[in-house]
């Protein structure tokens, strides 16, 4: 396994900025997902890193090697695409040994790969079937094979589960888990689904306009996200976003919402503002709840309509202008049309300066 740094890679076609000056740093054997909208440029710097496009400006290293200008075949990388892309007319085992033949291996060390890889994604009772004899689910696994019989430094993931179904892309989500565990390789995961994102990766690169706005862990980027936008594409529903004030009083500082003052006292800012600042509170859906007496730090907000989910309810509000959402048992959901108080733990909040969207 090897690390992975991304040094000021820029890619333009044409005149059109794709990436912008982009610093990225996988550790190896870290399992790193780059996620972000369509068009934030995560694809094409999985590209990059493969050599199947060359930066505009910058550097690429895989461990100490700069390989910025070398073809893929020089990187010792795997990749599994968006489509499954195997021979229709070859067999399981020929489709997985395909590459170590075109290399050249020898038969012995074809076979202890081909055994090795089969065990290891349950693929032994269709090693003599061809892909139109298998399931979704299979043919994937047996792209996945494809890749890490090849034994390599890195192993890079095109949005591989975009054409299974739900059940499916949650269950290969548990086996690209289980595969990375068990390997311990390096990995560079790309996909628009925050959910994949959540639940696989060991760190993760949110993506906008061609920039990282955010590298870390699931946990710190859910808890503590660092720009409005990383808080608003993690998480369904997103984060609810207050338009408020920031200034200081003598108890320290605070946010007026809604012609309401919320203390913040405590509660570590970077900077506290020296002058009154425009600024949103963002609460977590789950960290809204009804307020008890006493409790209330939003008062009269409007109930617009309730989601059941099962296990849980999404109720809608509208809060003045700003709607809001709020994820409560099915037995604590109130009627629609009424109104309610709520509470959070401030805490559990986050403030960000309104005009530089940048985390307080």
């Amino acid at each position: 396994m090897q690390a992975v740094s991304i040094r000021n890679v820029q890619k333009q076609y044409g005149k059109v900025p794709v990436l912008k000056a982009l610093n990225l740093d996988i550790a190896a054997g870290d399992f790193t997902v780059l996620l972000g909208a369509s068009g934030c440029g995560k694809s094409t710097l999985l590209s990059i890193i493969a050599g199947l496009e060359d930066p505009t400006e910058g550097r690429v290293m895989i461990g100490e090697r700069d390989v910025t200008l070398l073809p893929p075949k020089a990187r010792n990388i795997a990749m599994v695409f968006q489509s499954y892309a195997l021979y229709p007319t070859m067999t399981v085992e020929q489709n997985m040994s395909f590459g170590l033949r075109m290399a050249g291996q020898p038969k012995a060390e074809i076979g202890r790969r081909l055994q090795w890889a089969a065990e290891l994604l349950q693929l032994g009772p269709y090693m003599a079937r061809k892909p139109a004899d298998l399931s979704g689910g299979q043919r994937q696994r047996v792209a996945i094979g494809r890749a890490i019989v090849r034994e390599a430094d890195i192993y890079l993931f095109d949005e591989p589960l975009s054409n299974l179904d739900a059940k499916l892309r949650a269950e290969m989500r548990m086996e690209i888990r289980k595969l990375h565990q068990r390997l311990g390789a390096t990995m560079v995961y790309v996909t628009h689904d925050q959910v994949e994102a959540m639940t696989m990766a060991t760190r993760i690169a949110v993506m906008r306009h061609g920039v990282v706005e955010q590298y870390d862990t699931p946990k710190a980027i859910y808890d503590q996200p660092q720009t409005l936008y990383v808080a608003g594409f993690i998480g369904s529903p997103g984060m609810n976003f207050l338009h408020g004030r920031l200034q200081q009083d003598a108890a320290g500082p605070q946010i007026v919402v809604g012609g309401q003052a919320i203390s913040l006292n405590g509660y570590g800012f970077r900077q506290a503002p020296a002058a009154p600042l425009d600024a949103v509170l963002g609460v977590r859906p789950e960290d809204l709840s009804l307020a008890g007496t006493g409790q209330a730090l939003l008062k009269g907000v409007a109930v617009e309509s309730c989601e059941l989910l099962g296990a849980d309810t999404i109720v809608w509000l509208q809060a003045g202008e700003q709607r809001l959402a709020l994820r409560c048992s099915p037995a604590q959901a109130p009627e629609a049309g009424s109104r309610v108080d709520l509470h959070f733990e401030v805490a559990r909040a986050s403030v960000f300066d309104r005009a530089t969207e940048q985390r307080l």
